[in-house]
């Protein structure tokens, strides 16, 4: 039971950059809904990314997590893992004739950082476990409303000790753009995204509600508050069936863009609360990930 906890606890952290299907990943947005609650104030305008082809960024993503994890000879307690940072490579290929921006994305270099809180010795271990995830190669396309369609992950680019766990990576790529209304707005626009999602092995229901704080050209300031629930279901995960009984998260986060961008600056938070059962045995957890998103040498430092 043990190994099929920490299995799903890794397929829910897809936020560090780990999946967890071994199918190539098709396309997880079963329904995707969006309602314009408010148009803002004028001058509004309709926000679109316009990045050119041959565009390239460095990016940092910064992540911090901690975990009570309780049940199947866990002994419950918060846990506080060390600091990961992921350096990445991101450039725009081409640019299709309906705007939509083909990337890629690669994994340069992950660094396990101890921070005061963190697990004693588990900096060492966590850093030999993502060795592999360097040179790890995405490619995808940003749709100018700033939806990520087609992610494609080339697992031949990393060793074979890892290629099973890194097939997506789709929540860090929502958390990395915005999805923007096709109606002039202004700030104190608000709108909602509903989402039925497969991710990692899982059905999820999101939903997403978006706010401008700031607009000046193409440069915004738009805050996402997101919720999660996830119906009881069976996910089958490396040859084990574990029962999901209940998952629910929420998020808060706060996106400043430059339009002309792929990233400009992400900040936010996730909690998760879930209880998974197998073999007999029942365990629940309670996950905090804290993520900062920036170009490089600009990502604030995410909190413990």
């Amino acid at each position: 039971m043990r190994r099929a906890a920490w299995v799903v606890t890794a397929c829910l952290a897809v936020g560090l950059g780990a999946g967890c299907e071994k199918r190539a990943p098709r396309d997880r947005v079963e329904r995707h809904a969006m309602y314009v609650l408010a148009e803002g104030e004028a001058p509004r305008r309709v926000l679109r990314y316009a990045i050119p082809a041959g565009a390239r960024q460095q990016i940092d993503m910064v992540m911090d997590m901690s975990m009570n994890v309780a049940g199947a000879g866990m002994p419950g307690g918060e846990m506080t893992l060390p600091r990961m940072v992921m350096a990445s490579a991101i450039e725009v290929t081409s640019v299709g004739k309906d705007g939509g921006m083909a990337f890629t994305m690669t994994i340069e270099d992950v660094r396990i950082e101890d921070t005061p809180d963190a697990v004693p010795g588990a900096a060492g271990q966590m850093q030999a476990e993502v060795e592999g995830m360097r040179g790890l190669t995405m490619s995808a396309t940003l749709m100018p409303d700033g939806r990520t369609r087609n992610l494609k992950v080339d697992a031949a680019s990393v060793s074979p000790q890892v290629r099973d766990q890194l097939r997506t990576t789709e929540q860090a790529m929502d958390q990395m753009t915005a999805q923007l209304p096709d109606v002039p707005i202004g700030v104190g626009a608000r709108w909602r995204v509903e989402q039925t999602l497969r991710q990692g092995g899982m059905k999820i229901e999101q939903v997403a509600t978006y706010e401008v704080v700031e607009l000046e050209g193409d440069h915004a300031t738009i805050t996402a508050e997101v919720d999660l629930d996830a119906p009881a279901q069976t996910i089958s995960q490396g040859g084990v069936n574990v029962r999901l009984q209940h998952m629910t998260g929420s998020g808060a986060f706060t996106n400043k863009l430059d339009l002309s961008r792929m990233v400009e600056q992400v900040e936010g938070e996730m909690t998760m609360d879930m209880k998974v059962s197998a073999g007999g045995e029942t365990m629940t957890m309670a996950m905090r990930l804290a993520m900062a998103i920036a170009p490089t040498g600009a990502a604030p430092a995410a909190e413990p």
